[in-house]
């Protein structure tokens, strides 16, 4: 009877040992799970934000190609006028442009700085 007691108590110790090596993994794998979630989420919004760049970058090539043919065409009529505004607006494109450039540059500045943990203070 001791033999069989032995073999009982022995089962139950086994199957508490399973219940909680499962337990384990279902936490593992949530945790997994989150970690995904976050990754794509992450990714979605560094995607969404470089379609938001190029069609900034869009905007601004098309508003200087206009900028051009419009002084092209005040060239060509020798409509100073004309001539006047397409080059500012090719100059108010280039600067627009180059503020996205810069802005672009500065965000990727703070994103570097942002992963250096500064030293605590004395």
């Amino acid at each position: 009877m001791a033999f069989m007691d032995d073999i009982k108590a022995k089962a139950s110790d086994m199957f508490d040992d399973a219940k909680e090596a499962f337990g384990q993994a279902q936490d593992k794998l949530g945790d997994m799970v989150d970690k995904a979630q976050d990754t794509v989420t992450d990714w979605a919004g560094k995607a969404q934000d470089a379609a938001g760049d190029l069609v900034d970058k869009a905007k601004d090539t098309a508003g200087d190609l206009a900028g051009k043919a419009q002084g092209a065409v005040g060239d060509l009529t020798g409509k100073a006028q004309d001539a006047a505004g397409g080059a500012a607006d090719q100059t108010h494109d280039a600067a627009t442009a180059m503020g996205g450039q810069a802005a672009d540059a500065a965000q990727a500045v703070a994103d570097q700085v942002g992963d250096v943990t500064p030293p605590p203070a004395a």
